[in-house]
């Protein structure tokens, strides 16, 4: 898989809605304390048990955090951890989720020129 195929699913599916469709809670649209972050309970701890939203979702950068358990990074490895596979599942996992925001080009069709 070619990095820019990657670079460009990362650039066209947001993180917020990735971390949504694996199960984490968002309590509020924005959080004015963190900018252009966004609180949410974290789908991979029980930060929700607390009553607290540990994590945070910066939609610019399309990354995640968790202040609660540690977990974090991009789109891929909120899915790689959510169903427990390796990155070329996850990969295709977003592009079977979110076809519409990957419509504009063919993630497929380079790999078949290389």
């Amino acid at each position: 898989m070619s990095d820019d195929v990657v670079a460009r699913t990362k650039a066209r599916v947001n993180v917020v809605t990735v971390l949504e469709r694996l199960g984490a809670r968002f309590p509020w649209q924005t959080s004015d304390a963190w900018d252009d972050e966004t609180s949410f309970y974290c789908p991979f701890c029980d930060d929700l048990a607390s009553h607290k939203a540990a994590g945070r979702a910066n939609e610019l950068k399309g990354l995640w955090h968790c202040f609660s358990c540690g977990s974090g990074g991009d789109i891929f490895n909120a899915v790689r951890q959510a169903r427990a596979v390796p990155f070329d599942e996850a990969l295709q996992w977003v592009l079977d989720q979110f076809p519409e925001e990957v419509e504009e080009f063919d993630p497929w069709a380079e790999e078949s020129t290389t």
